[in-house]
């Protein structure tokens, strides 16, 4: 079984977004700024700016404190998010072989 998610960069980027302006974080309008917390929340993925094979730490962190606020995971870490994947995925996994049995016996 394996995750969806990308792996994440191990820290937040000198001009990530999701830095403050003072610290060197890049500066998108509100309303970009909006979207991209919306899609984040939605359990998408940010690609980061810098490094495209890795996923934006600023946004991965604001990922893991929405869904530890809303108990979607146990605790705000890559850790508990990628438990929660699997199990997510291997109920998934046992929904569909559920499913494909209850269409084989309809069937016959």
């Amino acid at each position: 079984m394996t995750t969806h998610f990308l792996e994440p960069n191990p820290s937040q980027c000198k001009t990530c977004i999701f830095r403050a302006p003072h610290d060197g974080g890049l500066e998108l309008p509100p309303e970009r700024l909006a979207e991209i917390t919306e899609y984040l929340c939605w359990g998408n993925q940010h690609i980061c700016h810098t490094n495209p094979d890795r996923v934006c730490r600023g946004g991965r962190d604001l990922q893991l404190q929405v869904f530890a606020a809303l108990g979607m995971i146990d605790e705000a870490t890559d850790e508990a998010l990628e438990a929660a994947n699997q199990a997510y995925l291997a109920s998934k996994e046992e929904s569909d072989e559920d499913a494909h049995a209850i269409r084989t016996q309809q069937v016959n």
